[in-house]
């Protein structure tokens, strides 16, 4: 009777450690950095690990995010970008100073804000309605980067995040 109950119990874990391998390689990809905008992050060529199988509520200011959109064209176009604003924050542009929440973002991250591009008008209040939230991203590559600046390319809907970047980026190899 003993015996039964210990090969059940290892037959459970068995299929629960076979679960959680899949998981790990069904949600965990790569994908390679095309274009500028992320540079001196990451540069053209970069291969990133990436996680498709991420819930909305872990992203945090300054993750590193892929975000899939269907242009016009029906052609789906994907971007790499940082997470700035959150759903229900509040981000302002002032003197080429980013304010999330009126609290400075380069002083509260490390990261030197020159040259931002005052495209849209501000503040830009992120929706935190459930089933519409918005995230403000940008390129760390600020004036080479198309991202939530501009009207064109405005705010990203969580339903438009594919992944997160979860490692620093492998770099690439030239085959020249």
């Amino acid at each position: 009777m003993l015996s039964k109950k210990i090969g059940k119990g290892n037959i459970f874990l068995v299929i629960l450690f076979l679960f959680f391998l899949i998981n790990i390689h069904v949600s965990k990809h790569t994908t390679m950095v095309s274009g500028q905008s992320m540079q001196p992050t990451f540069q053209e060529g970069d291969i990133l690990n990436i996680n498709t199988n991420y819930q909305k509520e872990q992203i945090k200011h300054n993750d590193i995010i892929i975000i899939e959109r269907t242009l016009e064209n029906g052609k789906r176009e994907c971007y790499v970008k940082r997470v700035i604003g959150l759903p229900g924050d509040v981000v302002s542009v002032v003197d080429d100073k980013i304010y999330v929440n009126d609290i400075y973002y380069g002083e509260q991250r490390g990261i030197d804000e020159e040259h931002i591009l005052d495209i849209r008008e501000y503040p830009v209040v992120l929706s935190n309605t459930p089933g519409e939230e918005e995230y403000f991203v940008m390129g760390d590559n600020r004036t080479n980067s198309w991202d939530s600046r501009s009207e064109s390319f405005g705010n990203v809907k969580a339903s438009e995040i594919y992944a997160v970047v979860i490692r620093e980026p492998k770099k690439s190899v030239d085959f020249k």
